[in-house]
Order: structure tokens, then sequence, then C-alpha cells
């Protein structure tokens, strides 16, 4: 007969205990233990996983639903709690708080039920500078956020807020990871985000699954819901895809990690729906590399712009830098406000105007980036009634933009007749197929 080992741990009150044993079977227990009952532990010649889900609302975290409570210090004890390998939100109600922590949830996974929401606590005049987010990591390892319920950010206050008094606007962001090794997102929505939904930065990171909703009743780019980016990445090896994003900014951008030098590369983005942000799928390097980029099967509708690269400018941290083997496929933009393709200079301070580009910035960046070697493939658009340009392509006189292929590219003027021509500054003549058209840069 196989002898029992007890094991040390004990489970807080209203946690359920999964006990899974494995030899030549794997048996799967599950125990709703009451307080303090220790686990049988390991027996001989058997292994012993233990999953342990503590629930935020049960003791001793004891977390309120309510929509009115602040919660960050119940909801905190739970995530830095590693006894807990999941960390459930039940849908009970609306769990608030400010700023929460994700540094102790290394190899552990939060989830957020069907129904459950998690809001960010707090007004624009009181929250502070020092909560610059709803949750926030660095260096991470295996950690899976979802689940299928909400983070509500209660957006339009803080917008309000900004437009009124911006050097006093401290917008959260919903999710912000910085050096995270093996992140899945999966499932979530997050609704009026007071800033970007996600800022994830790092390796290895699957983003699936994902609603990002703000002002869902406007269509008017940034002044609707200023600087939401949906998912803003950055890092090796990262995939996204199954998305649906209605925003203010930059719908799936993809960019140098920050720091000079830093480097982005393999990351998969398809299967999205973009609308009313700035720009569908788009790169932006002020510092950096980034390469080996697609964007495949995306809808974007109503945007500023519709698919390309962004050239950071001086006072935004631009060194210059490398964007190059960067593929659009698959692609379907209807009324962008400017131009469809385009590589640009990127002027957060400038006025949208689509007589001369988007962003029509006003002066040139203090280092150029360097690109090459960009596909659009099988992309089809038409212009809203304001658009002038097909597209736009400024780059560096001292370094053109080279390698750029078109293949299968229909750009159509509102009403459905043809587009106006691109606007080309320093780009080498692309390589075109017979079904382009207009024909850009010749």
């Amino acid at each position: 007969m196989l002898a029992r080992r007890s094991s040390p741990y004990r489970c807080p009150s209203g946690v359920v205990a999964t006990v899974v044993l494995g030899l030549a079977l794997t048996v799967g227990l599950a125990l709703a233990l009451p307080p303090g009952l220790p686990l049988s532990g390991p027996l001989t010649g058997l292994t012993t996983t233990v999953t342990t889900v503590c629930d935020v609302s049960a003791p001793p975290y004891s977390a309120k639903p309510d929509n009115h409570t602040d919660n960050t210090v119940s909801l905190q004890a739970a995530l830095s709690d590693r006894r807990c390998t999941v960390v459930l939100v039940p849908p009970k109600g609306i769990f608030l708080a400010r700023s929460l922590s994700l540094e102790a949830m290394s190899h552990r996974t939060l989830k957020i039920e069907p129904n459950a929401v998690l809001g960010i606590y707090g007004n624009p005049a009181t929250y502070g500078s020092t909560n610059a987010f709803l949750f926030a990591a660095t260096t991470l390892l295996n950690v899976t956020l979802g689940g299928g319920g909400s983070i509500q950010g209660f957006g339009p206050a803080w917008w309000a807020y900004c437009k009124v008094l911006p050097e006093y606007c401290f917008r959260p962001k919903s999710v912000s990871l910085t050096d995270v090794d093996g992140l899945t997102i999966s499932g979530l929505t997050i609704l009026d985000s007071p800033s970007w939904n996600f800022a994830l930065r790092g390796a290895n990171i699957l983003v699936e699954g994902v609603t990002s909703l703000a002002n869902v009743g406007s269509c008017d780019g940034y002044y609707s819901a200023p600087n939401t980016d949906g998912c803003n990445v950055g890092g090796i090896n990262i995939t996204v895809r199954d998305l649906v994003v209605h925003n203010g900014d930059d719908c799936v951008p993809v960019t140098s990690q920050g720091a000079p030098n830093s480097h982005t590369s393999n990351v998969s983005v398809y299967n999205v729906h973009c609308a009313c942000g700035t720009n569908g799928g788009v790169v932006y390097n002020s510092n950096g590399t980034v390469e080996n980029v697609s964007f495949r099967n995306m809808t974007v509708v109503g945007t500023s712009s519709g698919a390309g690269i962004k050239i950071g400018r001086s006072g935004q941290n631009s060194v210059g830098g490398i964007v190059r083997n960067i593929s659009w496929e698959d692609i379907t933009i209807v009324n962008p406000r400017s131009a469809a393709i385009y590589v640009d200079v990127y002027d957060e301070n400038a006025p949208e105007n689509p007589a001369d580009c988007k962003p029509n910035a006003t002066s040139a960046p203090a280092n150029w980036l360097t690109a090459r070697d960009i596909t659009y493939r099988n992309v089809q658009a038409t212009l809203s009634s304001t658009a002038v340009y097909a597209g736009c392509f400024i780059c560096d006189p001292g370094n053109p933009c080279a390698g750029f292929v078109f293949d299968n590219v229909s750009v159509q003027a509102f009403g459905g007749s043809d587009a106006g021509p691109y606007r080309c500054n320093a780009i080498d003549s692309p390589h075109v197929t017979s079904k382009v058209s207009p024909i850009p840069c010749q």
C-alpha cells in the first residue's frame, strides 16, 4: 500500500483546490476545502500538481462588487498571494480598483469570468500620476489573463477632463506589461479605456479573441477617444489575432520597444477589425529596429489613415531607426479620412489635414528612419469624400524608401471613381503588378 505524506500547504477560506495525480493514468479531484484543511501530499511514485483557485470576493480577500468600494488592497492581496495559481474574479458585479501590480503573477492566471467586471476607481482630478495603469508589471514569466469578462475604464470623464486640463491629466492605461516572456491574453473585453487598452513589451506573446471598444457612439478618430491605442505591442515572437477594435487612435501598432537600439521582430497580426481610430495596422518607429511583421485579413473602417508606417519626430525620443520586411495582405480599407497607404512623419500635435497627407507634421523628424522591403498585396480601399491622395510616402531625401512592392492594390475615390495620385517624396519606384490602380510613385 502506498504511503501518504502531508503537504505543508493550507488553503485560504473559500478556495477550491484541484489535486492532479499522474502515473500512467492522470486523475483529477476538485475539492471544496474548509479553512485550514491540509491537502494530502504526493503519493509514493506519483507526481502531484496543485491548482488553487482563489475567488477575490471570498475571505481572506473579500473584495466588494458594488461599483462603489475601492478594492485595491483586497484585489492586490489576491494577486500577490502566490498560493493562488488562479485568481478568479466572479460575475457578481463591478469590482473597482486603482493601480494593481501583476509582479507576483508569473506562472499564474488571472481569470475574469464572463459578466464579471473590473473597473478603474477614482476620477481624473484625484487619480494621480503614479497610477498610470489598472494592471501593470515588469519581468513576468508565463502569465495568462482571460476568462471572458471585461475591464471598464469609464473613459468619457477622462477624455473630457484631459481636453480642458491636459497638463494635469494622467490617463491610466488598462493593461501595461513590460519585459514579459510568455504571455497569453484571451477573451477579454475592454470598455472605454482612459488611455491605451494594451501596452505589451516582451517575448512570446499571444493576444487573441479580445474586444476593445472606446466611445462606440462616435467615429471621429483621435478627438472622440484620444490616445486609446487598441493593442500596442513590441518585442519578439508576438501574435495578435481575432480582435475587434473601435477606438480613437492606432488599432494594432507594432513598435520598437522604446529604448534606442531596441528590436521588434517576428510579429503576426491577423483577423482584425478596426474602426474609427487613426490607423489600422501600423508600424511606428522612432528608434531601434522593427522587422518581419505581417498584417493579414484586416478590415479598417472610418479611420484617419489605413495601413502604413509612422516616423517619430524630435521630442518623441526620435533617434532614427530601421523598418524592414513588413507586409500587408488581404486588407480592406473603407472611408479613411486621408491616405489609405502611407509612410509619413508622426506629429501628435499637428492638426489632421487630408489635403496634405496625415498627420501633416509641422517639421521633419530629427532623425529619419530607413524603410526597406515593404509589401502591399491584395489591398482594396475606398476613400472618404475628404481624402485627396490614394497614399502618401514622405521619406528621407538622403536615404529614400526602397524595395516597395504593390501586388493587386486598388484605391478608389469616394463614389467609386479613380482615386487621386500618390504623394511621393524620396521613394524609389515600387515594383508593381498589372492589378494596381492608381500606379504609385513612378
